[in-house]
């Protein structure tokens, strides 16, 4: 039984374990994809203008 137990114990920890695991990476890449957005979308700020500039031109 006690054998069982620690087993048990040891498979919960483990699970645990890459729970987080998991839920740090997701965060990271979550992170990673908004600061991918803001840069893109100021990427077309720019262009925008450069446009808008040639345009006038």
């Amino acid at each position: 039984r006690n054998v069982i137990d620690g087993i048990l114990k040891k498979l919960v920890a483990d699970i645990k374990q890459a729970v987080e695991k998991t839920r740090r990476s997701f965060d990271r890449r979550i992170y990673e994809s908004k600061q991918a957005k803001q840069t893109l979308e100021s990427q077309l700020r720019d262009v925008h203008l450069l446009i808008d500039q040639l345009e006038e031109s």
